[in-house]
């Protein structure tokens, strides 16, 4: 029976993980498939980057040509009829419509001087070569040699007008060459026009493909006022292949849209501008954006557009590649899920007993696993609770010993200081000179009472004497009376938290737990106070902070000191281990006593280097108190 539940549930498993697998081979394909869009997107995005710099390089390349043409000596000096022209200026005009029409793809060239009369133009619209040297560097010649030049008027009534139109708006907005804010020619363009074939490099191949634009710079006389118009005739075709890769996605629009370079409607592709400009996704489209052209217009900025379809990435080979990837992964699966049943069928009764038997040893294990981890924890636990009452036996005996001591040595000790003290009053005025030997028996006698307060608060057992104080007000009062005593290049900063809280505390035990921690402070910083040249900071600041926390009050003695170092941290607490070169080891044992006979506590933090902070903390009230 439990065999045959076995094989069943291997038959899921199996089924399971097949059907586990396949749906790991459609995140995989979503993976893909996600992979294989951004990539699209980037392409897409790569491709419009360098197709900017197409368009922003054919017309910088314009703008420099038309401008180069308006600075050359003969143009400048052109009067109103060309008769001036000479020969040389018109090759020097020639050649660089040779370099336009073979680079740029420019139709024509219109020369238009300002007269009284009707505009008429010199025009250049074919490529003509005047030497061999000339035809080894030119792809085409068309004809014949330079003539002299003549001012003719444009065949095209469209070309005509567009060239009065640029003639007389360069004359109302640019009269004078300073009114140039740049060292580029301002430059114009007018709607799309019908350009006739007159010779040009572009033989159109529909009505369509003779449309062109006309652009304009002004030229300026040698006196620098406006003396007429530099026009290039660019055909629509050639700005139409200003953009590789999918054109048709592409739109280029110059300045008030008067001319759009795309065959598809005019109003869908502004549609999608405004859309990509407003972050507005449109339908379809994976990759929708819109830049703008510096083109020297100065009545505007011409805007290149894409919009590319979503539909073309689901048609490319890429996508369909994944998607043949997605599906033979999907017949691989059936057939390993079909050989993994037979695999299970044969085999179902062994692997159910080596299982059997798998868990039978794994269960022994355990076992003594779980026996072995009780008996470690059982011996640790043993060897700390032999360790700690070894400790506190011994502490408790150190206590008895301390208390004797300390009560034996008090009373000679006071002896001592009264003698001194008599002494002191026999010899004062009669100047014997012993001043300073009276002086060192009162500090040691002081520091050897000190060492004695420290073993009885050490040994001392009794409860607090609890008596509420407000702690603030308290706490300013020590620190007053015990800033007296310290060096003088030591600064006290108290930073009070507990205005108006009332706490249960003995506070004479309390004041010596706080001057403790103070006198530690200080010691750490400058020692006795008496070499600058020794102190373990140039600034020695003691910081006093109060403050309310979960379990009572807090107060924390804060110095910018040496800090305390790693191995020392360890070790600070422990009753005799004192890094003073005269102490005992027993103030800060002594403190953490008084402050968890009160029911709290002492942490220190701060490392080598740092500084250190001592937190003593209290509850507000007695133990026993709360209890009742």
């Amino acid at each position: 029976m439990k065999s045959a539940a076995s094989t069943k549930i291997g038959y899921l498993a199996i089924l399971i993980a097949g059907l586990v697998l396949t749906a790991g081979v459609r995140l995989e394909a979503n993976r893909q498939y996600l992979d294989g869009w951004q990539q699209y997107l980037e392409d897409d995005q790569r491709e419009f980057a360098d197709n900017s710099g197409r368009v922003t390089r054919f017309f910088a390349g314009l703008n420099e040509k038309l401008g180069a043409i308006g600075s050359l000596p003969a143009v400048r000096k052109l009067d109103p009829t060309a008769a001036n022209l000479d020969s040389d200026g018109i090759e020097a005009i020639q050649q660089l419509f040779n370099g336009l029409a073979r680079n740029l793809t420019v139709a024509k060239i219109y020369v238009t001087p300002l007269s009284d009369v009707s505009p008429r133009a010199l025009i250049f619209n074919k490529t003509i070569l005047r030497s061999k040297t000339l035809l080894q560097n030119d792809e085409v010649q068309f004809g014949a040699q330079l003539s002299k030049a003549a001012l003719q008027i444009p065949s095209s009534d469209a070309e005509n007008q567009q060239l009065q139109k640029h003639l007389k708006w360069f004359g109302v907005n640019y009269p004078s060459i300073t009114n140039l804010k740049t060292f580029n020619s301002p430059m114009i363009s007018g709607a799309e026009i019908v350009t006739p074939d007159e010779g040009n490099s572009i033989k159109p191949k529909s009505d369509e493909d003779s449309k062109g634009i006309v652009f304009s710079t002004p030229y300026y006389g040698i006196n620098g006022l406006y003396a007429g118009t530099i026009s290039a005739v660019v055909p629509t075709i050639r700005l139409r292949g200003l953009t590789a890769g999918n054109v048709e996605d592409y739109t280029l629009v110059s300045p008030l849209a008067e001319y759009v370079s795309t065959p598809v409607k005019r109003g869908n592709h502004i549609q999608l501008m405004r859309q990509a400009a407003d972050h507005i996704p449109a339908p379809n489209i994976v990759y929708s954006h819109s830049v703008a052209i510096d083109t020297f217009d100065v009545r505007g900025k011409w805007q290149l557009h894409v919009a590319s379809p979503a539909a073309r990435y689901f048609t490319g080979k890429q996508f369909w590649a994944k998607r043949l990837f997605e599906y033979g992964a999907y017949a691989a699966l059936g057939v390993l899920t079909l050989m993994g049943f037979g695999w299970h069928h044969s085999n179902s009764k062994r692997a159910a007993q080596l299982k059997e038997n798998a868990a039978a040893m794994q269960q022994i294990n355990d076992d003594i696993s779980r026996l072995n981890t009780d008996l470690a924890e059982n011996m640790a636990k043993l060897r700390d609770a032999q360790d700690e009452i070894v400790k506190k036996g011994r502490l408790a005996q150190m206590g008895q010993l301390v208390a004797t001591v300390a009560h034996e040595l008090r009373n000679p000790l006071s002896s001592v200081r009264t003698s001194a003290f008599l002494l002191r009053r026999k010899l004062e005025g009669k100047n014997t000179g012993v001043e300073p030997q009276l002086l060192r028996i009162d500090n040691s006698i002081a520091r050897c009472d000190a060492v004695i307060t420290q073993f009885l608060d050490y040994a001392r057992t009794q409860k607090p004497d609890y008596a509420s104080e407000f702690f603030d007000d308290w706490l300013v009062k020590v620190v007053e009376e015990e800033a007296q005593k310290l060096p003088a290049a030591v600064a006290i900063e108290c930073e009070l938290g507990l205005p108006g809280v009332a706490v249960s505390f003995d506070q004479n035990r309390m004041a010596r737990v706080l001057i403790n921690l103070i006198n530690n402070a200080s010691e750490a910083m400058v020692g006795k106070g008496e070499d600058a040249t020794k102190f373990a900071c140039p600034n020695p600041k003691i910081r006093i902070v109060t403050r309310r926390s979960e379990r009572g009050v807090e107060f924390d003695v804060c110095d910018n000191g040496p800090g305390i170092s790693e191995d020392n941290m360890a070790k600070i607490m422990e009753p005799l281990f004192t890094t003073k070169n005269f102490g005992t080891g027993l103030g800060l044992p002594a403190v953490s006593q008084v402050l968890q006979q009160h029911g709290g506590g002492l942490y220190v933090n701060g490392g080598a280097g740092v500084g250190a902070t001592f937190t003593a903390w209290l509850p507000i009230a007695p133990k026993e108190a709360e209890a009742a």
